[in-house]
């Protein structure tokens, strides 16, 4: 009984993990139709703030991108956009970072999907 439960559990994180790395772009291209490049940053944050429980906004700095190990820009909002729990031990969370120049256009959106364990 516990093997079969081991495997079907490891299938379900697999299968999930894939899933979720190729839904990262379809979520960016949704986010970036509702939020263009260029769009000022007060119209992001109204738009997170409307869409989102809760948005974080800096004025004084850009986001982390971890995928590329890089500081992006000099303002920046961030939002969880998604998080549930499955399989009693896991928790997948979906957060999305816009960054803005100098004059607070955006100029890049980032989603960024993890799966951890509980």
């Amino acid at each position: 009984m516990f093997r079969p439960l081991t495997y079907a559990t490891f299938l379900s994180v697999a299968v999930f993990s894939v899933t979720s790395c190729a839904n990262e772009s379809t979520e960016r291209e949704r986010i970036v139709e509702a939020t263009p490049i260029g769009v000022s940053f007060a119209k992001v944050l109204s738009f997170c703030k409307s869409k989102y429980a809760q948005c974080s906004s800096s004025e004084t700095a850009g986001y982390w991108n971890q995928k590329t190990n890089k500081s992006v820009g000099v303002k920046s909002i961030s939002s969880v956009t998604d998080q549930h729990k499955y399989l009693v031990f896991f928790q997948a969370t979906t957060s999305v970072y816009w960054d803005f120049d100098r004059d607070g256009k955006l100029i890049d959106v980032w989603v960024r999907k993890v799966t951890d364990a509980i």
